[in-house]
């Protein structure tokens, strides 16, 4: 997701006769990606907090930006918010970035469910599913997001296999207590 987000707004940015001001935005940014491709993260935090856009010419890519950083910081309520917020830009790469990584923030809350809530990891786990679709939709051309999808059904198929045999066992262990309380 951080590579995504640096080349992502590197990509977006065309330099010009923009504004220098806004030049000065691009670059805080730019120089923010470069710390979370150092593993900054905290150091990347800090600089997409403190980016001024008086203008809101690049408030969209700053969100996504920021959003990735949370996301690298294990803060994944928010990242999916701002996810959430940059999944409507008007901006399709934007929206298809955001979205995808909707769909990891939705994955990571599956797996930290597993073991003590599986179907809530399978609700989390079909969340995810879905917003890799929505991506797929703007950017038919995300390898990623179609691995993805395959790896989050194989995951709801393992954990339905075992809540079935855990369905099974309890099933079983009722039929041996009701025996033997018969005898």
């Amino acid at each position: 997701a951080a590579g995504t987000a640096a080349s992502l707004f590197c990509l977006m940015f065309t330099a010009g006769a923009a504004a220098q001001e806004t030049l000065s935005v691009a670059e805080q940014i730019n120089g923010a990606n470069q710390d979370l491709r150092d593993k900054n993260v905290v150091q990347a935090l800090e600089s997409l907090r403190g980016i001024d856009d008086p203008a809101g010419q690049y408030q969209e890519a700053l969100n996504y930006n920021l959003a990735v950083a949370h996301y690298r910081n294990e803060d994944i309520p928010a990242a999916e918010a701002l996810f959430l917020s940059s999944a409507q830009s008007v901006d399709t790469s934007i929206a298809a970035a955001s979205r995808y990584n909707l769909g990891n923030c939705h994955y990571s809350q599956a797996l930290a469910l597993t073991q003590q809530d599986p179907q809530a990891a399978i609700d989390q786990l079909q969340a995810a599913i879905a917003h890799y679709r929505s991506s797929l939709r703007l950017n038919a051309d995300n390898a990623d997001a179609r691995a993805n999808i395959e790896l989050a059904r194989q995951l709801i198929g393992q954990l339905q296999k075992e809540q079935e045999q855990q369905q099974q066992q309890e099933n079983q262990d009722q039929e041996n207590q009701e025996h033997d309380n018969q005898e």
